[in-house]
């Protein structure tokens, strides 16, 4: 399942298909590690700040170790997570979204990852 939750009047100026490039890979590595009956979850939210995109599972998580490696090129992780991939999903999301100014993150809450795209 996907539940989705955008925030009245959230919006930001970005390249479009390096957007969609970037949130097709996240969703991707969402869905391969969300087990059947499992929930993916979309927010976007903005405020005075800074518009946030992110993108959390009900996958088996990772290990809090495994955090600061995440966004690294072929960097896939020790723990249940690990699959077949390159490892280069979430390297080019945290690529795509410096080349337009924003920063991309992952955050444990409870046993599931967030990863969250935030443009200033």
């Amino acid at each position: 399942a996907c539940e989705t939750h955008v925030d009245e009047g959230a919006s930001f100026n970005g390249d479009a298909a390096w957007s969609a490039e970037a949130l097709g890979n996240i969703l991707k590595n969402c869905m391969e590690h969300t087990p059947a009956g499992g929930c993916v979850r979309v927010q976007a939210s903005e405020d005075a700040v800074a518009f946030r995109l992110s993108v959390a599972d009900t996958g088996p998580g990772i290990a809090a170790e495994d955090l600061p490696r995440l966004f690294e090129r072929f960097y896939q992780g020790g723990g249940a997570r690990s699959s077949a991939g390159a490892g280069l999903g979430l390297a080019i999301v945290s690529q795509l979204a410096a080349s337009m100014g924003a920063t991309a993150a992952a955050s444990l809450e409870g046993d599931f990852l967030r990863v969250t795209v935030e443009l200033q």
